[in-house]
């Protein structure tokens, strides 16, 4: 499997893992979800379910003719296991045929079909995008990434002035209103009362930002590839002279947070004017160099870390393909992300 795959797979995965877990919270039955095993008999992955194993096909999204193709491969592959079938959007003709043949089906609203033993659920009405628009939304494009970074730094930001926001993610004021009106409409912000909002599916929106990251973020703020005079790019790391105007990314940012990884890619992220940043800390552009270097999306402080916020970091690791990167990913999604969603 190549990386873009592998990277575009993980992605998928971790969404029905959120998406299954705010589902079955939602029906208020003791139903016991257990830990997902990715690539199990010919299927994406496989879960336990109130004891039962689960096989799990995973899609963008489904149709008809896409409906039709997986219930006949189901049927032959299974070996009697129930399966369930999780795509970001299935159409309505697609859920009925799933139905009729027996097979559990879950989408990105949360809507759920689920039949095994002594377990049925059916949970229908969630609004979710249909896939064509839910992927050009303004508010995973790059402007709208900026924005939502900031908001899942910190959730009370939903309720900061538009001006502020407009800010802190360097981004024009007229482009925030739009950018919270769709992430309205996607769920992933609630309106409370006339003056509070409320940041929603936190997690299901980390994972989209961090897909929008790799894809629009990296490739429209990367200044350049340098190398360091005199040293290695792992030497800089371990001097590490640099302040919240300079500071590392992706692998070399979480080997300072956790203290688990061994880098061998090398990121960072700057304030400064190529010309200055090369000046100061002695880097040198090339080709081929270590270290990739990008400007920073966002002007807020980042206290006194030499590294980026773990949200940026997560999104970098869980992006890269890379297996230690991923399950370096988990660590900082469990310790530093999830307790503050």
């Amino acid at each position: 499997m190549n990386k873009i795959k592998k990277m575009n797979n993980q992605l998928l995965v971790n969404e029905f893992e959120a998406t299954m877990k705010a589902s079955l919270q939602r029906q208020n039955l003791n139903i016991k979800l257990g830990e997902i095993r990715m690539q199990e008999n010919n299927f994406d992955a496989s879960i336990e379910i109130n004891g039962h194993k689960v096989l799990v096909e995973i899609k963008r999204a489904v149709d008809p003719l896409m409906a039709n193709q997986i219930i006949h491969q189901s049927h032959q592959i299974t070996n009697g296991l129930p399966s369930l079938l999780f795509a970001s959007y299935i159409t309505p003709k697609a859920k009925s045929m799933l139905v009729e043949a027996g097979i559990n089906y879950l989408d990105g609203g949360g809507n759920l079909y689920l039949k095994l033993p002594q377990l049925s659920v059916r949970d229908e009405g969630h609004k979710v995008a249909p896939h064509t628009a839910q992927y050009r939304n303004r508010a995973f494009a790059k402007t709208g990434a900026a924005v939502v970074f900031q908001l899942l730094m910190d959730s009370n930001a939903i309720n900061d002035t538009q001006r502020s926001l407009a800010k802190k993610a360097k981004v024009s004021l007229g482009s925030v209103p739009l950018i919270l009106e769709e992430l309205t409409q996607a769920g992933f912000v609630i309106q409370l009362d006339r003056h509070t909002k409320k940041l929603n599916n936190q997690e299901k929106l980390l994972l989209k930002w961090a897909d929008s990251v790799y894809e629009k973020i990296l490739p429209s703020h990367l200044v350049g590839r340098f190398v360091c005079v005199g040293k290695t790019a792992l030497e800089l790391l371990r001097e590490n002279p640099f302040d919240t105007s300079t500071q590392w990314g992706g692998e070399p940012a979480a080997a300072l947070l956790t203290h688990y990884l061994r880098p061998q890619e090398f990121t960072l992220y700057t304030e400064f004017h190529p010309k200055a940043l090369a000046r100061k800390y002695k880097l040198v552009p090339s080709d081929k160099g270590e270290i990739a270097v990008y400007q920073k999306f966002w002007n807020h402080m980042d206290g006194k870390n030499t590294y980026v916020h773990p949200t940026l970091i997560y999104a970098q690791l869980i992006t890269s393909g890379d297996d230690r990167n991923i399950d370096t990913a988990k660590i900082i999604l469990d310790e530093y992300i999830r307790p503050n969603l």
